[in-house]
């Protein structure tokens, strides 16, 4: 059996577990103590890292991720790494270790599945992180700051006509770059006069890919 959105929505023994979230709910924060495993099974939701420097989307979860993997391991409780919010409407499934062990007992197949869907999400996430850590390297300032746009885009971004929005990018920056704000802001006024970037009011970013590679 492979991990399947459509199929877990099919199984009646997960009905009780399964919730919904309007958008920009919190499913979680950040420190919080949780005990449990969420299978997202509609919407985005929106990773979020809180430090002195601001909060920030590091990820997004997709139908399919698993946020809370730690619930697999025992009925302890854990501080939450990151907080968890629906970038839009989300349904998904929560269960405690409790709940995981009731299952598995009725639908061992369910739980090996979870498992797998699990090591594939660390693995992910892991990935990521190496990605980040190549990009950091460089020694280029200027490409270090657009190869750090790019992963942004990339793992926080949404698909907008040609552009990419990006709703935390000045805060992922700040974490990630630790640029003193006058020479942030003067590359990121260099893209927008590219008309590579624009940046709305509210902060959100909006990002045209194939002008920014040109620079």
């Amino acid at each position: 059996m492979t991990f399947s959105v459509e199929l877990l929505k099919k199984k009646e023994a997960l009905a009780p577990f399964i919730k919904a979230f309007d958008a920009e709910e919190i499913l979680f924060h950040q420190g919080q103590l949780g005990q449990s495993l969420f299978v997202i099974l509609k919407g985005r939701v929106h990773l979020l890292l809180d430090s002195e420097l601001g909060e920030h989307v590091f990820s997004v979860a997709a139908p399919g991720d698993l946020l809370g993997e730690k619930a697999l391991l025992s009925n302890a409780q854990y501080p939450r790494v990151f907080s968890a919010q629906a970038a839009e409407p989300v349904i998904a499934i929560e269960l405690s270790y409790s709940d995981l062990i009731q299952l598995q007992k009725n639908d061992p197949d369910f739980i090996l599945d979870v498992l797998k869907r699990s090591f594939e999400v660390s693995a992910k996430r892991l990935e990521q992180s190496n990605y980040l850590c190549r990009i950091l390297k460089g020694n280029n300032a200027k490409k270090r700051f657009l190869d750090c746009i790019l992963y942004v885009a990339q793992f926080t971004g949404v698909p907008a006509d040609k552009e990419i929005r990006i709703p935390t990018l000045i805060q992922s920056l700040d974490y990630n770059l630790e640029l003193d704000p006058s020479t942030r802001d003067a590359l990121i006024q260099k893209l927008t006069q590219a008309g590579a970037l624009r940046i709305q009011n509210d902060g959100v970013c909006y990002l045209t890919v194939e002008k920014m590679l040109t620079l």
